[in-house]
């Protein structure tokens, strides 16, 4: 799971992902395959995190609502 914190507040669980890969203009959560299963444009990300205990501290503490894409 990849949770990512936009820089709109929006909070999005990435339910299939298990890595990230960034480049200059998007960050790009992967699945198990290395397969991308969501894409974000880099300017728009505020923060990300694939470790599970600080995506549940940033659940508590940033995220107002959470959209998820499930895997």
């Amino acid at each position: 799971m990849v949770l990512v914190y936009l820089t709109n507040g929006d909070c999005i669980e990435v339910m299939g992902a298990v890595a990230t890969e960034e480049d200059d203009w998007t960050l790009s959560c992967l699945d198990r395959q290395g397969k991308p299963v969501a894409t974000f444009e880099s300017a728009t990300v505020e923060t990300f995190t694939t470790d599970a205990e600080v995506a549940e501290q940033m659940k508590e503490e940033v995220c107002e609502d959470l959209t998820v894409i499930p895997a």
